[in-house]
Formats: C-alpha cells, structure tokens, sequence
C-alpha cells in the first residue's frame, strides 16, 4: 500500500517537472528579445486607414529597441503614426504633450509588434503574468 503511494508521488513529480520545462520554454519564447524586437512601421498620411485605429497593417522592422505609437493633431489635422526606434531607450508608457499648433499622445513599449494598439497591452500582461503563475502552480504542487 505504501509502495502505491510512492509510485503516485514520483508521477507527479514527473509530470510537475514535465510542467515545469514547459512553462520556462514558454518564458523564454517571450523573453527571446535580446536580438531586438520588431515593431510595425506606419503612419496615416502615407498608408492611409491601415494604420489608424482600429490599426489593420504596417510594414515590420526588426532589430529595434523600443516601438512606439505617436498620435495627434497638428494644425488641426489628426494622425498616427507608428515605428521603431534603435538608437535610444525611451521610456516606456504614455506621455501626452500639447502647444500651440500640434498636440498628442506618445506611448513606447518594449515587445514585439507591441504598437499595434491591441495585442500590446495583452503581450505586457502575459509576460509579467507568467512568473506569478509558475509561483502559483509550485504552491498548489509543493515539490
């Protein structure tokens, strides 16, 4: 009866370990930025209704640091535009600027194809999500 037991013990420590790998598999494709990320390239004026919200398409980079999403107002004519920046490190989040003839919102982020206005707030959420959830799961399968 105790030999049973045993058994069930070790399984489920193989199949935890088995989770385990798979989480940090799944951590390390998120985190696999190190090269650069990539960030779409648009703006209203040129590429139209695609790249206005809800944004639709935009041309990819790569090799970039931070992308980052400017909308606003010049002379009262409306934009987007969104890019790549790879020579300096902005400071990620929203920053709202106004003066006289032109005014707007600029956000920066730091993941991949992050400047969509959609899927980059998600992305953000999963990636600081996943090591919670690992914590979690070791808790509820004490090792």
């Amino acid at each position: 009866m105790n030999v049973s037991y045993d058994l069930k013990s070790k399984l489920r420590k193989m199949e935890l370990k088995k989770h385990l790998i798979i989480c940090w598999v799944v951590l390390l494709a998120f985190c696999s930025g190190a090269q650069g990320i990539s960030c779409y390239s648009c703006d209203t004026i040129t590429d139209g209704k695609n790249c206005d919200d809800p944004f639709v398409d935009g041309t990819v980079k790569k090799n970039c640091t931070s992308c980052f999403t400017l909308k606003g107002e010049v002379s009262g004519v409306k934009g987007i535009a969104r890019d790549c920046e790879t020579e300096t490190d902005l400071t990620t989040g929203c920053n709202s600027f106004e003066e006289d003839i032109y005014s707007g919102t600029l956000c920066v982020c730091t993941t991949d194809l992050c400047n969509d206005a959609t899927r980059g707030p998600m992305a953000t959420i999963m990636l600081n999500l996943l090591p919670v959830l690992v914590y979690i799961f070791l808790k509820l399968f004490e090792m």
